[in-house]
């Protein structure tokens, strides 16, 4: 059993993919005011695994996929709630999930609320061993977003074989911009976690000709284990990336 691959619905567009190689395009597509259902108030699952509120327009699983491609392209995303992360798309990936390539593309992500957890634009997750997926935000515009924390996107990394000689997972932001987006705590703008020691698995994240404008970080202090890429960051809190919990 995969506890991670809970039966969570989104505001919008659900989608489950497990043990194949699979195609998802959403293009040019807007979406606008929709909110992941809610949890009752008596489920004592933690935050992160609670059946419902993930992605307030978008929810994507993969479960032990490879060679996949997901691709949100020339779409707008506005207002969008998820009670717990993702205020627009959540995406994870678990199970030995590989090869597989996300790419967010020419999109915008206006102000769009995670309500409990990161991500209050975009959520990615990756739970239970992935190894060499490629994510590729490109041309997007994160504006007014809010979040616990990663305001604009977060990406997290759960727990991998640190003796593995398979790659890790990649990140790269391209020609992106982040303007008003708030955090409760960590990143403004983006926030990147792992459960997993970064010494011991890789995080390789890449930032080209991108731009940070205006970050709100309501609570400034900043939790011990997290600390400020400073090449990274050029106005505000703007990146976190905490090393371990």
């Amino acid at each position: 059993m995969d506890i991670y691959d809970v039966n969570s619905t989104s505001g919008g567009v659900t989608i489950f993919a497990r043990d194949q190689a699979t195609d998802i395009l959403i293009q040019q597509c807007t979406f606008t005011s929709n909110m992941a259902s809610r949890n009752a108030p008596n489920n004592t699952r933690p935050v992160l695994l609670k059946a419902n509120g993930h992605g307030g327009a978008v929810l994507i699983r993969l479960v032990g996929c490879y060679d996949s491609s997901v691709t949100i392209e020339g779409s707008v995303f506005t207002s969008n709630v998820a009670e717990v992360d993702g205020g627009a798309v959540y995406l994870s990936m678990s199970e030995f999930s590989t090869e597989n390539r996300i790419t967010f593309r020419d999109s915008s992500f206006i102000s769009n609320i995670a309500e409990v957890a990161s991500g209050g634009a975009v959520s990615i997750n990756s739970f239970n061993f992935t190894f060499n997926n490629s994510i590729v935000v490109e041309g997007c515009n994160f504006t007014g977003n809010r979040g616990d924390s990663g305001g604009g996107f977060s990406m997290a990394l759960y727990n991998s074989n640190v003796n593995s000689t398979r790659s890790p997972d990649t990140l790269l932001f391209r020609k992106c911009s982040f303007h008003s987006n708030q955090a409760e705590n960590e990143g403004t703008a983006v926030g990147l976690f792992s459960l997993v020691h970064v010494d011991q698995v890789g995080f390789p994240v890449d930032f080209q000709d991108w731009y940070v404008c205006v970050c709100v970080c309501m609570h400034m202090c900043m939790c011990a284990c997290a600390f400020i890429c400073m090449h990274l960051c050029y106005l505000g809190t703007g990146i976190v990336k905490t090393r371990s919990i």
